[in-house]
Parts: C-alpha cells; sequence; structure tokens
C-alpha cells in the first residue's frame, strides 16, 4: 500500500529483497508518480513496477474519479479558496514540489494566518460533525487548538511529539462521531494511514505544490457512503496572494499517465 513510497531508501531495500526471486509485485495508490514535474523518482516507481499500471474502467464515466463519486465510493467534495493577506512571504519551491520547512514555520507564527485558522476550521464546524485541519506548523496548530478549545469547541491538536496515550485518547474521540461537533488540527501526522471515515470537511491549511501531498490532506475527508463516510465533503484551501491552489483531484490520477502503460480493469 503507498506504493507511490516504494522507490524510498528504506522501503526500496525491503522491496527488492522480497522480489529477488521474481514473485509478483504489486502496488496500490492513488497518485502514481513521486512529483509534479517528471524526475528521477518518478521513473524508478515505474521501472520497479514494469511500467505496468491497472487502472479503473470508468464504464462511461469521464474518467474514473467521476465514477467512485457517481457510484457513492467516494463523496462528491466542493472545493473553496481563502485567500490571506499574511505579512509573511512564503518562497515558492525551485526544482521541489513543496515549501521549505522553515518558511511554513514562519508562517504558522503569522497573526492574520493565525486569525484565518481559526475562523475557517470554527466556520467549518457550524457545517460539519468532524473536520481535519493541515496547519504549516507545530505551533500554528496547538495555538489554533487551544484558542478554539477556549471559546467551548471541541478542539484537539496532534504532532509528531503527542504522547501514544494522549494521541490514542483524541483520535478516538475524533472517530466516535455519536461525541459533540469537533476539529483535529496536525501538522505532517495524519496526511497518510489516517482512518476517520466521517470526517466531512478537510482545511489545508499550509502552502503545498505537491500533487501527492495534497490528494492524502483531500482524501481524509473523501470516504463515501459506500466506504463508511458521506455523501458530500467540503475541501478549504488557505492560500497567500498570488499563491495558486489545487481545485481537482482528477490530475492525481492522470499527472503521470505518460509514465506508464495503462490497462483498464474490467
Amino acid at each position: 500500500d503507498e506504493a507511490h513510497q516504494a522507490v524510498a531508501p528504506t522501503y526500496s531495500f525491503v522491496t527488492e529483497q522480497l522480489v529477488m526471486d521474481d514473485p509478483p509485485l504489486i502496488g496500490l495508490t492513488a497518485t502514481p508518480g513521486r512529483s509534479r514535474r517528471f524526475g528521477e523518482q518518478d521513473l524508478d516507481l515505474a521501472e520497479m513496477f514494469e511500467e505496468t499500471k491497472v487502472a479503473i474502467d470508468p464504464r462511461g464515466h469521464e474518467n474514473a474519479m467521476e465514477y467512485l463519486i457517481k457510484n457513492l465510493y467516494l463523496a462528491e467534495p466542493e472545493f473553496s479558496v481563502e485567500v490571506v493577506s499574511s505579512e509573511t512571504s512564503v518562497r515558492e519551491p525551485s526544482g521541489v514540489d513543496d515549501y521549505r520547512a522553515s518558511d511554513l514555520r514562519a508562517l504558522g507564527h503569522d497573526d492574520e494566518w493565525l486569525n484565518a485558522v481559526i475562523e475557517i476550521t470554527s466556520r467549518a464546524l457550524r457545517r460539519h460533525k468532524r473536520v481535519i485541519t493541515f496547519c504549516p506548523s507545530v505551533a500554528c496548530a496547538q495555538t489554533a487548538a487551544a484558542a478554539l478549545a477556549s471559546d467551548t469547541i471541541a478542539a484537539e491538536a496532534i504532532v509528531a511529539d503527542t504522547p501514544t496515550d494522549d494521541r490514542a485518547r483524541i483520535i478516538g474521540q475524533f472517530r466516535e462521531t455519536s461525541g459533540p461537533r469537533m476539529a483535529l488540527l496536525n501538522y505532517g501526522v495524519l496526511t497518510a494511514g489516517f482512518d476517520a471515515p466521517k470526517t466531512s470537511c478537510v482545511v489545508i491549511a499550509r502552502p503545498t505544490n505537491s500533487l501527492v501531498l495534497y490528494s492524502q490532506m483531500v482524501g481524509r475527508a473523501m470516504r463515501g457512503e459506500r466506504s463508511g463516510g458521506n455523501r458530500h465533503c467540503d475541501i478549504y484551501s488557505i492560500v497567500g496572494p498570488g499563491q495558486a491552489a489545487f481545485g481537482s483531484i482528477v490530475d492525481e490520477f492522470t499527472n503521470w499517465e505518460e509514465l506508464w502503460n495503462t490497462h483498464p480493469n474490467n
């Protein structure tokens, strides 16, 4: 699973040992590539899987994503972009797909940005029972969660240093949808491998140019009714003036097409 990571050094070492005697190798991922701009790792990934991709047959729909949404496997998303005129400038990535961690940390300390995170998360909770907010820094996640909690809103922050017991308690509360409306704010720990199907809204408050990272964040809210999730979901992206924002999830299936020989799964 998460096969787009298979060429990372740790994963590739294990994979190479497992396929030494030529057993079949099958990878599962919604994003069959490593970077939005093709690079060496994208070519290595395609080579590892013999440049062969089995895709979902859209069965008369325009693309696989439309098929999955219309058949309720995925929630139908509505995308909104919120522009914040912060005083902190974030340099556009050059030659890479994501922003520098130091720039994101600076953005997390910007008062205008922090206020927007708090206000938009609070607004989202008026429509949704479970909201995940992706913050640009640890400090931003913790400060915003504390501000929301002080306003009698159920909000918690999870970061890399959150103790295991606290993390388990918070996630348990978030997954238990019979409780009050709740926001879960985080930095860099809930993008993949986290499953809370009833999440129906994400607030993307950390700029990114990474199609893989964006699709992982959006995916936290896109479980459809036939997958234990929702009919609809909201995706809010917070950006600064002039910053680009993704507004589609179809790209995650099509961005790397020329790397693969695609075979529809009938």
